[in-house]
């Protein structure tokens, strides 16, 4: 199935354009943090913690697998002599980014808390792309810059 994927026409052009390909990886990266975030969220919820102290937690613990998954597979930065310096703008645009989505998160409250955790959830998940823009720009400019081209690796 793996080599069917390969040789289709959609395959093709994502590897043809490289900000492409990088997009679907770190969309699928998001993806995989999105329902480790909620899992954390909704458990410290449980335990009685505040919704955007508990919002926030489940980001920052999520930040350590996106930063691995994204410098390895989404923009194949290989060189391990610039990890802690890329980790460190990798966590400041991060913190921008929760910024981003803790503002969108509390709006989307406002309409959205009184069906309960259902509202929650909701708006939680809704406020992600307000921050994915930004995450994935700053990410691709200024953390993993100097990516491998798409030919290796």
């Amino acid at each position: 199935m793996l080599q069917r994927v390969r040789e289709s026409r959609l395959y093709a052009d994502l590897h043809r354009h490289e900000i492409v390909r990088q997009f679907v990886k770190y969309a699928i990266v998001g993806a995989i943090n999105v329902v480790i975030q909620l899992a954390f969220f909704n458990g410290l919820r449980i335990a009685g913690v505040h919704r955007i102290p508990a919002s926030t937690v489940a980001a920052v613990v999520t930040s350590i697998t996106s930063f691995a998954l994204n410098k390895v597979w989404s923009f194949r930065d290989s060189n391990a002599s610039r990890v802690h310096r890329q980790y460190l703008r990798f966590s400041l645009f991060t913190l921008v980014g929760l910024a981003i989505f803790t503002g969108a998160f509390r709006l989307l409250l406002i309409p959205l808390e009184q069906y309960g955790r259902l509202g929650e959830n909701a708006a939680f998940i809704l406020a992600i792309p307000a921050a994915v823009v930004w995450n994935f720009t700053s990410y691709r400019r200024w953390t993993f810059n100097r990516a491998a081209p798409v030919g290796s690796a």
